[in-house]
């Protein structure tokens, strides 16, 4: 009897760990409402916050409101700090602000009817946004060029990454012999080009990979470096990646396996092309998702089941972009796979099917229905890769109707461990059903604490929006579970904020401590009082 006492005493502590250390509010400045919050930073040195506050002061000056607070977010001092547009960028160098508008020479990259890879010269018109504080864009098309190599063959378009900093394309391309009897029709899908053209359509480099079989590609990603160093950089595209599958459609040239799947680097300023072999175990596998961080690649998505079909003989292996999307979201997928490289050695691939899914279903004690993964519409919000190697993803059901208009439904979060097992799935329903959260995915968050022994869930409830001239600010207000990464156990959530302070869309969320803590800034709906939380990650 004593013992379920105890048991039932400890209950809630069980079901509900999330606590905040601290929570308080500031009202601040008539001015500063009017702006945005265009920074947020916290010094392990000082344990101070810094919020500063960006409004325009007139045509020539912006002004910039600095306010401190101590580390139990008790307010210290308000700065005001008003210069020239140029001295600010200097001086705050997140500040990206490079007058109300400006004009950059940039390249326009598309195929045309048949394919054929066209450059075009554009002109990308800025114009700050006050409201939001970034800016928005508007493409003027210019004058346009069929590039050729060196034999005189076009190039069949496969897919690029623009760098409006810069106005350079970095383009995939196969190429494509003239239609005349005696060509090589096979480099089309043999033979793929990683290009870079500049504003004024000049050649910048090229190099090629040639493979012994037909090829299709599966995705890509691009590496870049971050705003501030692309700024200064000679190029804003540093790596590209991009998952090739073997192609069946030939029945005289075909890789002999349709899981033999192939990673093409390009790297060193894109003129380095390198290869490695990608072991799946599938042959079909719908890759969506990617992760690089340091030396480590983390591939994912969804896959049938079985090794005899090839990649191009799926309803998605023609699909390019948001046709290629559409039919992922309306397959019925049997399973999901997960590959991890570090550098170019494959540490494991391991597709788990959904029979494990539904065995490792999870949800928080006191909800009594747990929604899952089905293998189908998943839409991807944020993962969080531990240093043990776990990995975990987090994402939300939704449903289409007739129209095409979605549905945004209940969140799901994936734990694997760090051989790309399966853990847990986690179903958990969201609180807020207005048409605003069935529209817009909500806001998701991952953090661990230093040990990696527990994963924070941050998710953003949308309680409503803020409409400007051509955009929008989600209103939402956080919930945080606290999941146990040995047990695989997740706590019931807490909300923050009383349901009327909102997390901030651009800094919602700041780790400071080294990690052992996490601050929270929010504010009311008409901005003038903010709202702060401490949690503590143990």
């Amino acid at each position: 009897m004593k013992k379920l006492l105890l048991l039932m005493l400890l209950m809630p502590m069980m079901m509900s760990a999330q606590k905040l250390s601290i929570e308080k509010t500031y009202d601040i400045s008539r001015k500063a409402k009017r702006g945005y919050l265009g920074n947020a930073s916290f010094s392990d040195a000082t344990r101070q916050f810094v919020l500063t506050y960006v409004t325009k002061a007139n045509e020539r000056k912006v002004k910039f409101e600095n306010y401190y607070f101590d580390y139990d977010f008790n307010f210290l001092k308000e700065e005001a700090d008003e210069m020239d547009f140029d001295k600010a960028r200097t001086k705050y160098k997140w500040f990206r602000y490079k007058g109300e508008n400006y004009v950059v020479e940039g390249l326009g990259v598309e195929p045309n009817l048949t394919g054929t890879l066209v450059l075009r010269k554009r002109r990308i018109t800025y114009k700050w946004d006050w409201f939001f504080g970034g800016y928005r864009k508007k493409v003027e098309v210019l004058e346009k060029l069929k590039p050729k190599d060196e034999d005189g063959n076009k190039y069949f378009y496969i897919t690029h990454a623009e760098d409006d900093v810069n106005g350079l394309a970095t383009i995939l391309a196969s190429t494509k012999p003239p239609m005349k009897k005696g060509n090589d029709f096979t480099l089309m899908t043999r033979e793929y080009n990683v290009l870079t053209f500049n504003q004024n359509l000049d050649l910048v480099t090229s190099s090629k990979k040639l493979f012994d079989f037909p090829q299709t590609m599966v995705d890509y990603i691009v590496e870049k470096f971050d705003e501030e160093e692309a700024e200064t950089a000679q190029r804003e595209v540093n790596q590209l990646l991009v998952l090739f599958a073997p192609a069946g459609a030939n029945k005289k040239m075909k890789e002999a396996s349709p899981t033999k799947y192939t990673l093409l680097r390009g790297r060193q300023d894109l003129n380095q092309i390198s290869t490695v072999s990608i072991p799946s175990n599938v042959g079909v596998w719908a890759v969506n998702g990617w992760e690089l961080t340091g030396n480590d690649l983390f591939i994912w998505g969804p896959s049938a089941e079985g090794t005899d079909k090839y990649y191009d003989q799926s309803s998605i292996g023609a699909m390019r972009g948001y046709n290629r999307e559409v039919a992922i979201e309306n397959a019925k997928w049997k399973a999901f796979q997960i590959c991890h490289l570090s550098g170019d050695k494959v540490v494991y691939t391991t597709t788990t099917n959904l029979d494990d899914f539904e065995a490792k279903l999870k949800a928080p004690p006191s909800q009594k229905r747990s929604p899952a993964y089905k293998g189908k519409r998943f839409d991807q919000t944020t993962n969080l890769i531990l240093k043990g190697g776990e990995f975990f993803l987090a994402g939300q059901n939704y449903k289409v109707d007739d129209d095409g208009v979605r549905t945004m439904k209940d969140v799901i979060l994936f734990q694997f461990d760090n051989m790309g097992h399966l853990t847990a799935q986690y179903g958990v329903r969201k609180e807020e059903n207005n048409k605003w959260a069935k529209m817009l995915g909500a806001p998701q968050y991952l953090f661990s604490n230093p040990a990696g022994s527990h994963v924070y869930w941050v998710l953003g409830e949308i309680d409503d929006v803020l409409e400007g001239d051509d955009s929008y600010r989600i209103l939402s207000y956080p919930s945080v579970s606290k999941i146990d990464v040995p047990t695989a156990s997740i706590s019931d959530f807490d909300q923050y904020g009383d349901k009327k302070f909102y997390l901030d869309p651009t800094f919602p969320l700041l780790p400071i401590s080294n990690g052992n803590n996490l601050a929270f800034f929010q504010a009311n709906k008409s901005g003038k009082t903010l709202w702060f939380g401490r949690l503590e990650l143990n």
